[in-house]
This record gives structure tokens, sequence and C-alpha cells, in this order.
């Protein structure tokens, strides 16, 4: 590297001339090594930089508060639903429990910690130290999170009310298998719903997914 400084002027000519000093050495072995004795001389002859010569604007980053305060909420859907998960699997043999589809209970629970999830990615930009491309990975996953969370958690309430009417309809003598045939029913939809998202997803995250772009307004 090279600083070009100004000397003195030609007094026959007019004109000034320029001398360039070395101030740095680029080596294979142990990268950039400044020249002893010398140092780079800016404009006005100091030798600290200048500041930019255009402010930089607001960035709009994130608020630190803001970030901590949706992480805090999505912490406490993951602790209550995991608390929820466990203690359906300790009262899981109570007639209760079997009477109110564990199945469906667990998949209400798992569903909203996928749903919650979401706040995740939405929580980070360049002020906390992300690259575009993670952004960019945060971004294409927000969909995914969200509208799986909210289709699972949706269709387990359909789905126990389908059930709850197709049972309901039945005789008080029935065996084992028509409930078996009946759950299996119920849950179809929600089979259908989710493959019909997950092809969606993915032909979203293929064609035209979401990136992180910042515009100056």
């Amino acid at each position: 590297v090279y600083n070009v400084r100004p000397g003195q002027v030609d007094s026959e000519t007019g004109k000034r001339i320029y001398e360039t000093v070395m101030v740095s050495i680029h080596r294979n072995e142990t990268g950039w090594e400044d020249v002893l004795g010398t140092s780079i001389v800016y404009r006005g002859g100091s030798t600290t930089a200048p500041v930019l010569a255009r402010e930089v604007p607001e960035q709009n980053f994130l608020n630190p508060g803001v970030r901590v305060l949706g992480l805090i909420l999505m912490l406490i859907v993951w602790v209550l639903a995991l608390a929820a998960l466990m203690l359906l699997a300790y009262l899981r043999k109570l007639t209760g429990i079997r009477q109110a589809q564990p199945w469906s209970l667990t998949l209400l629970c798992v569903s909203s910690m996928i749903t919650s999830t979401a706040i995740f990615t939405l929580s980070w930009d360049e002020g906390a130290g992300w690259e575009d491309q993670q952004l960019d990975s945060a971004c294409t996953m927000l969909p995914w999170f969200f509208f799986i969370g909210q289709l699972m958690m949706f269709s387990a309430l359909f789905t126990r009310s389908l059930r709850f009417d197709r049972e309901l309809g039945f005789d008080r003598e029935v065996n084992s298998h028509e409930f078996a045939s009946s759950a299996f029913q119920a849950a179809r939809p929600t089979v259908v719903l989710l493959t019909v998202t997950l092809s969606v997803l993915i032909g979203w995250t293929i064609v035209d997914p979401l990136v992180w772009e910042r515009e100056n307004i």
C-alpha cells in the first residue's frame, strides 16, 4: 500500500510534485505488515482517518428490548407446552384423559410450539450481528413455522369435533374397531391439508422465497 503525499511546488513550472511512500506490505506467510516508521498521512497532514463526509441515516434496527420480550414470550409458550406434554404423559391412563383424545392434545401442544417459533425468525436484523444470508434463511423459514403450526392446531380442534360428532351418533354397544375407524377417518382432513400446505410451501421456497432487504425511505 502506497500513500500519495503532496510535495513542494516547482518554482519554474508552478506544478506540485507528489511523492509515494510505502506504508504497508502484504506477505503470503504473515499477511499485512506496516512498514516501520511510516503511517498514512491524510489530507490536511493528519494521521487520523477523517469521518465520513455523509451522515449515515438511521437504520431503524429492532430495539433490543422488543427482541428480548418476543423471545421471552416464545420461551413461555415452549415451557407451558412442554409442561402440558409431561403432565399428559403422566396422566395418560386416566379415563378423562383417554376420552379427551391424548393424540389431539399432544398435537395442540406441539403445534403451539411450532407457531411460537415464528417469533424467533422475526427477532433479528443487522443490528444483532446477523448477515444477510442468515436473515434470508430466517425470512424463508417464517411461513413454514407459522402456517404449519396454525394448520396443525386448527386441524386438531376440527378433528376432535368431527370425531365427537361421529361417536355421539354411534350406538352404545360399539366395538373398538369402529372407534379406531372413526379416529382414522377424522384424521384424514389433517393429512390432506398438511399435504397441500407442504406442497405450497415447498413451491414457494423454490420459486420465490422471502428474502431480507433493507431500503432507504
